[in-house]
C-alpha cells in the first residue's frame, strides 16, 4: 500500500500543470491520481500561496487511505 501511495505525487515530483478555461478565466491545474477519475477532491490554496504548498498533503489524499 506505501509505494502505491507514494507513487501518486511525491513531494520532489510536483505534477506539471494543465491550463482550464471556465467561464472566461483559466485555471493552473494540478493532477494526481487519474486513475480513479471522478472522484475528485480539490484543494485550494490562498493568496500567495501556489499549489506547491499541498505537495505533502496530496499523498495522503490518495483514495486507499480514505476507504
Amino acid at each position: 500500500m506505501t509505494n502505491e501511495i507514494s507513487s501518486v505525487c511525491k513531494p520532489t515530483h510536483f505534477p506539471n500543470p494543465t491550463l482550464i478555461s471556465v467561464n472566461g478565466v483559466e485555471l493552473e491545474v494540478f493532477e494526481a491520481g487519474k486513475q480513479n477519475a471522478g472522484k475528485p477532491i480539490v484543494l485550494c490554496h490562498g493568496f500567495p500561496e501556489h499549489a506547491f504548498s499541498w505537495r505533502h498533503q496530496v499523498p495522503a489524499t490518495h483514495p486507499v487511505r480514505l476507504k
